[in-house]
């Protein structure tokens, strides 16, 4: 059975649509599309991920992992996962939808964030990760975009698609990867090593350099900007 294809100049998905009606496209990156949809029998909206598998190639664990990941979590921060519909070329992840769109473009439309508020967004996103930490999974690209505001301007975490799910939550992980702009010290340098604290650190840059109006560690060039996380923060020497 064949799933995405074009008729006329509109990508059809029959499997979605099927239950789903399509509406505007929210977002796209890579092989990967987020269209806002409607339930056609409850009328709920909500979210869809649509991921080519052909397209991710090498990336297709991934996206398993984060599915994988999505099912083990139900937390008030974090957008919750539905449904997902897979055929032999296609996966779809049917999401919450959260019409506040990105903190990002949020904070932008404001220029910067008020004290209060900025508190009450920090203990919202330390409420998921410790969440998400206490199941075992490390989130490991924490950023303004991957942080959707609800209704009601509460914080909804996306995006597990850089997830990690270590044999024990306080193992050194080696890989260095999420965005350079928000990295924690020790993800840093190809040769450093991190946790979960990495994902809190994250957190307090997230909301403090927005504070401030700026992204404290922001760089044209990349290793530029990951020496100047390495040199401002350096990690005590415990003996004994």
């Amino acid at each position: 059975m064949t799933t995405g294809h074009v008729q006329g100049r509109r990508m059809r998905y029959p499997e979605l649509e099927s239950r789903y009606e399509l509406h505007e496209t929210l977002g796209t990156g890579g092989f990967a599309k987020v269209k806002a949809a409607v339930h056609k029998l409850t009328g709920e909206r909500v979210a869809v991920k649509i991921m080519n598998k052909k397209g991710l190639g090498a990336d297709l664990p991934r996206a398993f992992r984060e599915i994988g990941c999505l099912k083990k979590l139900r937390h008030q921060h974090i957008c919750q996962l539905y449904e997902v519909i897979e055929t032999p070329e296609m996966i779809y992840l049917v999401i919450e939808f959260c019409p506040g769109g990105e903190l990002f473009d949020y904070i932008v439309a404001k220029e910067r964030l008020r004290e209060k508020e900025a508190r009450s967004f920090f203990r919202q996103i330390l409420s998921a990760l410790r969440y998400v930490h206490d199941r075992g999974f490390i989130h490991r690209d924490l950023k303004p975009e991957n942080l959707l505001l609800d209704e009601n301007s509460n914080i909804k975490l996306i995006d597990f698609g850089l997830v990690a799910e270590p044999d024990d939550p306080q193992d050194l992980l080696a890989t260095c990867c999420g965005s350079p702009a928000y990295a924690a010290p020790g993800m840093a340098s190809p040769l450093s090593h991190f946790s979960l604290v990495a994902d809190t650190h994250t957190s307090q840059h997230v909301i403090l350099s927005h504070l401030r109006q700026n992204c404290e560690f922001s760089s044209e060039k990349t290793p530029m900007g990951q020496k100047k996380v390495s040199i401002l923060v350096r990690c005590p020497c415990f003996r004994g």
